[in-house]
């Protein structure tokens, strides 16, 4: 079982961008990717679709009270992760299929937290539970996300680039202006009929 890892901090080496040196790269990288996003919204509330005070959340949108550690990148955690399981002499045991079947796993204790409390116990931001059940929340999924990032490592693929590639087609698959308040399959949308209802498996 994988144990959560905190960040160790690291001193910047001769020749190395630190990450201050790196920020305004980033930032411009974000703007080039925030612009489609940008563009989309702009059409979707001049189509009906949703304005920009909340009522249609543009892709790419924060969700949640704060943002997240920026610092913690999936390159990190594979890093991280791969020299967690080196260290250990696991790599031997890190086949995809046994990876795969650990996060099945790993994926039925996340379950269990959930197991019971209804669609009441598990509103949005979980304001019922206690900070311990969110601790352990967090502990979970953590384990989760190491699992998914060791199998995509194992797998040879680039999970960055794969999400990024998978979430361009869920744009297109789910025109904002089309789905919006709808949770029927992409397939609904494809004639422009987009009933809401029914199965929302993708």
């Amino acid at each position: 079982r994988m144990l959560h890892i905190a960040p160790a901090p690291t001193a910047p080496r001769r020749g190395i961008a630190t990450p201050d040196a790196r920020r305004p790269a980033r930032a411009t990288a974000r703007a080039q990717r925030a612009a489609p996003a940008k563009q989309e919204r702009t059409a979707a509330a001049a189509m009906g679709g949703g304005t920009a005070d909340g009522a249609a959340p543009a892709d790419g949108d924060a969700q949640g009270p704060e943002e997240w550690d920026r610092a913690v990148s999936l390159q990190h955690l594979r890093a991280r992760v791969g020299s967690f399981a080196a260290a250990r002499g696991w790599e031997k045991f890190h086949r995809p299929r046994s990876l795969a079947l650990a996060l099945v796993g790993e994926i039925g204790e996340l379950c269990e937290l959930f197991q019971w409390r209804g669609d009441e116990g598990a509103e949005a931001q979980l304001p019922d539970w206690t900070e311990a059940e969110k601790e352990r929340l967090g502990e979970e999924l953590s384990d989760v996300l190491y699992y998914t990032v060791r199998l995509a490592d194992r797998c040879g693929i680039d999970l960055a680039a794969a999400a990024e590639r998978k979430m361009e087609q869920n744009i297109a698959k789910y025109p904002a202006d089309r789905c919006f308040g709808s949770s029927a399959k992409y397939t609904a949308y494809q004639d422009g009929s987009g009933d809401s209802g029914g199965d929302a498996s993708k």
